[in-house]
């Protein structure tokens, strides 16, 4: 089940240190390259110019997949 957002989206990843987080559309297209907080924090702030959709957050180690859902935009 995809967690659904609206203007923003937090999450955390399950090592520390600071990584790469990739979002893509469900065209597979990245939108959006993010690096998480020392402690893992992970936060993504689309713009309006981002539609609603189903959208895919995935670290760059490939071992976390995220699946959300934008319920619409400013």
């Amino acid at each position: 089940m995809p967690t659904p957002f609206w203007s923003k989206v937090s999450f955390w990843l399950t090592q520390l240190g600071v990584q790469t987080v990739m979002i893509f559309d469900q065209l597979v297209r990245q939108v959006a390259e993010l690096r998480s907080s020392v402690l893992g924090e992970v936060v993504w702030l689309p713009g309006p110019q981002v539609p609603a959709g189903l959208y895919l957050a995935r670290s760059a180690d490939g071992q976390q997949v995220a699946r959300l859902l934008r319920t619409g935009t400013e």
